[in-house]
């Protein structure tokens, strides 16, 4: 690329070389305007060759090219220090290679020795059709790091009446720029407050072949927009006092949606670029149509957003902002985002999984009686969701059934399981309570439940709940019309009873603990004296009579034995209580005279 001035850049040439050491020959092509990516790979073979020919192509210059590898050794590789964001570097330790990932960034007073080697870890994308089992960042299904990153590419100016024209990209909050560029030197490690496209000589309507890396804040509202700000540049020497480039149009793109906290969709964005003398108006073409059909110069440019924080899914991101709004939603409105849940995608839900399940389990937990309910039939809703798994690793007591397979009918998925193993806790007796005004007519008072309590109570009641006949849409007959379920959540039930059995096993593992003195020493062992243990007694035999006296199907039947089994058996590990024995005594007999 050619320096026009300042950070102005204007592509000159390119070719392409194998990949090994040594100086060879090689061509250069002059190109007269911006190519893509997709085109120039269809060119790289013949390109590498020498003998390329191509309309955009002014011609071919030779040049000598030496290519440099630097080999690592295997024990540096295995000695390489995974840095992070809070990690410190030390100046003095030279010889070793730090690892930094996709999001890492130095401020100017945490920067990068100049002998430090480090090596920034590449980003991955991941393709639509793979999106299943890698996820969309390409990490695996769930997030389990934090990526929080916008990706623009510019793709064309229209009817536009100037030639060499630049385009400077800010991220601003009302009216305040934002440091968030990072820039595509391996040297620099410190973010930009601004990115210029290269500049394509003597074009009116140019094309762009860019990639611009915003690493977006962690707080988003809908006051943040990307800025893009056009420019013609002047090629020739200009008079002394006079700029090299003058401002010729803005457009600006919202990076979330003002109605619903929709973070921006991965989609090609119209713009509709407005006169660069007056002030920056969000100017999208789907407002705008009038603007746009009058003749207005138009901007392209494609988004692709990964991230841990936002989703694009405008259930998922609205029920995450829930969290925030405690004080100021309904009860009514906190059931109806919650039970929109159930509409969102199995890969978004998939990958927003921790935050999803822990607020989830919080809202289960809730004082409020029609809350807890949707949150109990949208838990049962996303497990079905996460039960897609292309492997999975069970624990002692998830009883092997989250095995390797696409479906897991029997136990409620990897992803579910091993979150109840490493990471969920009882929610904070604090959470939600500045919005939870407590509802004393569903006998629940102002005491917050117990995840065992309200996974119990919720479970037994839609099990024991008369189910209604199948219903038939009207004007069609029974016979070629497909009937609608009538009780799905008692299925889904059904069908992830050993992922809710494991649910309260845990629960109640956690709670007999935290019962005991703190002061106590040695610190309290499992197990533990249980209050409250006629519960756990209730729901088994609730459960044994539910799966007995209602045909639900053989494997449903068989699956619902074998995780009360299990889960009676692991009663012994955490209380001390004859129920689960008495249990066992009294359904055994019962198992063995039932057809």
């Amino acid at each position: 690329a050619a320096r026009l001035g300042g950070s102005i850049h204007q592509p000159l040439a390119w070719g392409a070389v194998s990949l090994s050491e040594g100086i060879r020959q090689m061509i250069l092509y002059r190109q007269k305007a911006s190519v893509s990516d997709d085109a120039r790979l269809a060119m790289l073979v013949d390109a590498s060759k020498g003998t390329l020919k191509y309309a955009l192509l002014e011609k071919t210059v030779p040049c000598i090219c030496e290519l440099d590898i630097e080999k690592v050794d295997d024990v540096t590789v295995r000695s390489a220090k995974k840095r992070t964001l809070e990690m410190k570097i030390s100046p003095t330790a030279t010889a070793l290679l730090y690892l930094v990932d996709p999001m890492f960034h130095a401020v100017a007073t945490d920067a990068l020795p100049h002998t430090l080697q480090w090596c920034r870890e590449m980003q991955p994308f991941c393709p639509p059709q793979a999106a299943a089992t890698w996820g969309p960042c390409a990490s695996g299904p769930v997030a389990v790091s934090y990526i929080n990153a916008l990706y623009l590419y510019p793709h064309a100016i229209d009817r536009f009446q100037h030639r060499n024209v630049a385009v400077k990209v800010q991220l601003f909050h009302d009216t305040t720029e934002i440091a968030c560029f990072l820039s595509s030197s391996a040297s620099v490690a410190a973010l930009a407050t601004d990115m210029y496209c290269h500049v394509s000589y003597h074009q009116k309507s140019p094309s762009f072949e860019d990639e611009i890396k915003i690493l977006l804040p962690l707080t988003l509202d809908p006051a943040h927009h990307v800025v893009f700000t056009f420019y013609q540049v002047h090629c020739k020497k200009m008079a002394a006092g006079k700029l090299p480039m003058d401002i010729v149009g803005r457009a600006v793109l919202p990076v979330m949606d003002r109605q619903n906290g929709v973070a921006l969709p991965d989609a090609t964005h119209t713009l509709v670029v407005t006169d660069g003398g007056g002030g920056v108006v969000s100017t999208a073409t789907g407002a705008n149509n009038g603007a746009a059909l009058g003749g207005a110069p138009l901007f392209q440019v494609r988004s692709r957003l990964l991230s841990t924080v936002y989703s694009q899914d405008s259930a998922i991101q609205s029920f995450l902002h829930l969290w925030t709004q405690t004080d100021t939603i309904s009860h009514e409105e906190h059931v109806a985002r919650i039970v929109a849940l159930k509409a969102a995608p199995s890969i978004g839900v998939r990958h927003h999984a921790l935050r999803l399940f822990r607020q989830l389990l919080a809202y289960l937990c809730h004082a409020h009686r029609s809350v807890r309910t949707a949150a109990f039939a949208t838990c049962l809703t996303l497990f079905d969701k996460c039960s897609m798994s292309s492997s999975a690793v069970p624990s002692a007591t998830s009883g092997g059934a989250a095995r390797k397979h696409h479906h897991d009918g029997s136990g409620g998925g990897s992803i579910v399981l091993q979150y109840i193993d490493a990471i969920f806790d009882e929610p904070d007796n604090a959470t939600l309570s500045s919005g939870a005004s407590h509802d004393t007519t569903d006998g629940g008072g102002d005491r917050r439940f117990k995840v065992y309590e309200a996974v119990i109570a919720e479970w037994t009641a839609l099990v024991t709940e008369a189910t209604p006949p199948a219903v038939v849409p009207t004007g069609r007959s029974s016979s070629t019309s497909t009937t609608t379920q009538p009780n799905e959540p008692r299925r889904l039930a059904m069908t992830h009873a050993n992922v809710l059995l494991h649910l309260v096993l845990k629960s109640i593992a956690l709670s007999v603990l935290s019962s005991s003195p703190s002061t106590q020493h040695p610190p309290p062992r499992l197990p533990q004296p249980m209050v409250d243990v006629d519960l756990v007694s209730s729901l088994l035999d609730v459960l044994l009579d539910a799966s007995l006296l209602t045909d639900d199907g053989f494997i449903a039947r068989k699956d619902m034995l074998q995780s009360l089994g299990r889960f009676a058996l692991a009663l012994f590990w955490v209380v001390k209580s004859p129920v689960p024995a008495l249990w066992i005594q009294r359904a055994v007999p019962r198992l063995a005279t039932t057809n």
